[in-house]
Protein backbone atom coordinates (compact mmCIF):
# COMPACT_ATOMS: atom_id res chain seq x y z
CA UNK A 1 0.00 0.00 0.00
CA UNK A 2 0.67 3.22 -0.94
CA UNK A 3 0.78 6.51 1.75
CA UNK A 4 -0.78 9.58 0.51
CA UNK A 5 0.55 12.65 0.56
CA UNK A 6 0.35 14.41 3.20
CA UNK A 7 -0.42 18.38 3.74
CA UNK A 8 -0.94 20.64 6.36
CA UNK A 9 -1.06 17.25 8.53
CA UNK A 10 -4.18 15.78 6.68
CA UNK A 11 -4.58 13.22 3.83
CA UNK A 12 -4.48 15.13 0.44
CA UNK A 13 -5.47 13.26 -3.11
CA UNK A 14 -5.75 15.02 -6.43
CA UNK A 15 -9.64 15.28 -6.58
CA UNK A 16 -10.14 16.72 -3.36
CA UNK A 17 -11.78 19.87 -2.57
CA UNK A 18 -11.34 21.08 -6.30
CA UNK A 19 -13.12 24.24 -6.31
CA UNK A 20 -16.64 22.68 -5.11
CA UNK A 21 -18.22 23.66 -2.13
CA UNK A 22 -18.69 20.52 0.00
CA UNK A 23 -20.44 20.02 3.17
CA UNK A 24 -18.34 18.92 6.39
CA UNK A 25 -19.94 17.35 9.37
CA UNK A 26 -18.46 16.90 12.52
CA UNK A 27 -18.92 13.35 14.74
CA UNK A 28 -18.83 12.81 17.69
CA UNK A 29 -17.23 9.80 19.73
CA UNK A 30 -17.64 9.01 23.83
CA UNK A 31 -14.31 6.87 24.30
CA UNK A 32 -12.78 6.75 27.79
CA UNK A 33 -9.73 8.07 28.97
CA UNK A 34 -8.13 5.13 28.64
CA UNK A 35 -8.68 4.94 25.16
CA UNK A 36 -8.27 8.49 24.00
CA UNK A 37 -4.66 7.93 25.71
CA UNK A 38 -4.29 4.50 23.61
CA UNK A 39 -5.85 6.90 20.38
CA UNK A 40 -3.06 9.90 21.09
CA UNK A 41 -0.07 7.43 21.49
CA UNK A 42 -0.94 5.67 18.63
CA UNK A 43 -1.35 8.91 16.12
CA UNK A 44 2.01 10.32 18.10
CA UNK A 45 3.58 7.24 16.43
CA UNK A 46 2.82 7.86 13.22
CA UNK A 47 3.14 11.12 13.38
CA UNK A 48 -0.03 12.93 12.72
CA UNK A 49 -2.35 15.29 14.86
CA UNK A 50 -5.13 13.05 16.21
CA UNK A 51 -8.51 13.96 14.28
CA UNK A 52 -6.20 12.63 11.20
CA UNK A 53 -5.27 9.69 12.44
CA UNK A 54 -8.80 8.82 13.56
CA UNK A 55 -10.26 10.42 10.44
CA UNK A 56 -7.76 7.79 7.95
CA UNK A 57 -8.23 4.63 10.62
CA UNK A 58 -11.75 5.33 10.45
CA UNK A 59 -11.60 5.62 6.75
CA UNK A 60 -9.74 2.94 5.99
CA UNK A 61 -6.92 4.61 4.64
CA UNK A 62 -3.09 3.17 5.16
CA UNK A 63 -1.48 4.77 7.86
CA UNK A 64 1.98 5.95 7.36
CA UNK A 65 4.21 5.37 10.48
CA UNK A 66 7.43 8.07 11.13
CA UNK A 67 9.29 5.44 12.34
CA UNK A 68 9.11 3.73 9.58
CA UNK A 69 10.43 6.64 7.25
CA UNK A 70 13.42 7.20 9.71
CA UNK A 71 14.06 3.63 9.73
CA UNK A 72 14.21 3.95 5.67
CA UNK A 73 16.71 7.07 5.68
CA UNK A 74 18.70 4.88 8.52
CA UNK A 75 18.98 2.42 6.46
CA UNK A 76 20.02 4.79 2.95
CA UNK A 77 22.68 5.77 5.45
CA UNK A 78 24.22 2.70 6.49
CA UNK A 79 24.26 1.59 2.98
CA UNK A 80 26.03 4.62 2.05
CA UNK A 81 28.50 3.94 4.63
CA UNK A 82 28.97 0.11 3.79
CA UNK A 83 29.76 1.43 0.28
CA UNK A 84 32.10 3.63 1.52
CA UNK A 85 34.24 1.21 3.56
CA UNK A 86 34.05 -1.25 0.70
CA UNK A 87 35.81 0.85 -1.48
CA UNK A 88 38.51 1.32 1.26
CA UNK A 89 39.24 -2.15 1.97
CA UNK A 90 39.25 -2.93 -1.78
CA UNK A 91 42.08 0.63 -2.12
CA UNK A 92 44.02 -1.36 0.68
CA UNK A 93 43.72 -4.64 -0.70
CA UNK A 94 45.02 -3.25 -4.56
CA UNK A 95 48.01 -1.36 -2.63
CA UNK A 96 49.03 -4.06 -0.49
CA UNK A 97 49.24 -6.24 -3.36
CA UNK A 98 51.11 -3.85 -5.57
CA UNK A 99 53.07 -2.89 -2.40
CA UNK A 100 52.85 0.98 -2.41
CA UNK A 101 51.13 1.76 0.66
CA UNK A 102 48.78 4.18 0.73
CA UNK A 103 47.85 4.86 4.37
CA UNK A 104 51.46 4.82 5.57
CA UNK A 105 52.60 7.77 3.05
CA UNK A 106 53.95 5.63 0.35
CA UNK A 107 51.54 7.46 -2.00
CA UNK A 108 52.06 6.98 -5.91
CA UNK A 109 55.02 7.53 -8.17
CA UNK A 110 54.71 10.89 -10.08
Amino acid sequence: MRCREQRNGTYWSQNQNQGNAETFHQSKVWVTAEERSFMTERAELTGLSLFTYLRGVGLNKPVCSVLDLKAVADLVKLNGDLGRMAGLRKLWLAETWSGRSFFRGGGHDT
